[in-house]
């Protein structure tokens, strides 16, 4: 819970302070342009020196529409720059946040009702359909399990208990 709380509040610090500066030479673009400002250098440094080791941070920094990438890693209790913005991530809880910022994206713009059910706007059915609205799924009081109901906790490793799970389950 406290890394995915320090990553949401990298991630949205980040994008808060960004200023067009970035630090490697990254996609094809000059070391110049890919330089992040030493503010930006000084949060990513206090939000990740509690990682541990062999942590890696990917992340985009996007200024009127162009996106630039910063890597990090963790090692030997240093943060290095790398570049892994290709590579393969969990993402855990951070994607509630990216959820969340893309719903209220379609409402501001009048393609979706927060009163509207669900399945107004999907094909897919649940077993019990509820008539769930966007705004109690926001909210989370739509009445779904956290959890699936045919994932047991005692057969799966706690460090990544969707490792095996799949449509099969």
């Amino acid at each position: 819970m406290k890394i995915h709380l320090i990553t949401t509040t990298l991630f949205i610090s980040i994008c808060l302070y960004t200023n067009g500066q970035v630090s490697n030479a990254i996609n094809g673009q000059s070391a110049k342009e890919n330089r992040v400002s030493e503010k930006q250098s000084e949060l990513i440094f206090e939000k990740t020196k509690v990682f541990p080791n062999n942590t890696q941070v990917s992340i985009a920094i996007i200024e009127n529409g162009v996106t630039k990438f910063y890597g990090i890693k963790r090692e030997n209790d240093s943060i290095l720059t790398i570049d892994n913005h290709e590579s393969v991530f969990e993402i855990g809880s951070i994607t509630k946040v990216f959820t969340s910022t893309i719903l209220a994206n379609f409402v501001v713009n009048h393609k979706v009702d927060l009163d509207s059910t669900i399945f107004t706007y999907s094909k897919s059915t649940i077993k019990e359909d509820k008539g769930i609205t966007f705004k109690e799924l926001a909210n989370h009081t739509s009445g779904l399990p956290r959890l699936p109901s045919n994932l047991n906790l005692l057969l799966v490793n706690p460090q990544n208990p969707y490792k095996d799970y799949d449509k099969k389950n």
